[in-house]
């Protein structure tokens, strides 16, 4: 048996758009209104574990889709791939402040029908993307 005495390998790679894109979707769907009033710093713990789970599961998605089209014999050209990377960037982008900017107005919603006071400091929630990443 041969024993590896060099440094410890270490395998990167660039992240997926499928996950990525599951990724924003479920950040944004845990800014949505809850039944109880959550505070900022719990609002992004629970949008990167979202977002996290997100992107597990649209990792999983693409590589079912690449095979399926690899099995099909047809490929995604490199001109395609760049276009779908720069719209998910942007849209992605626009999706994740347009939902937290709308998370902060939905919250003061919650803490008024359960009669508690609808003070939401905005740079409190400003953070949330920052905790959730």
């Amino acid at each position: 048996m041969r024993r590896y005495t060099g440094p410890d390998r270490v395998v990167r790679r660039r992240p997926c758009w499928g996950g990525t894109g599951v990724a924003v979707l479920c950040y944004c769907l845990s800014l949505t209104p809850s039944l109880l009033p959550r505070a900022w710093w719990l609002q992004g713990l629970a949008a990167g574990v979202s977002a996290a789970v997100g992107y597990a599961v649209g990792a999983v998605l693409e590589t079912v889709a690449r095979l399926l089209l690899r099995w099909a014999g047809a490929r995604i050209r490199p001109q395609v791939r760049r276009t779908l990377w720069a719209a998910l960037g942007v849209l992605g982008a626009a999706a994740v402040v347009t939902v937290t900017a709308w998370s902060v107005r939905w919250e003061g919603q919650v803490r008024r029908a359960v009669t508690l006071p609808p003070h939401i400091v905005w740079w409190q929630w400003a953070l949330v993307p920052v905790v959730a990443a």
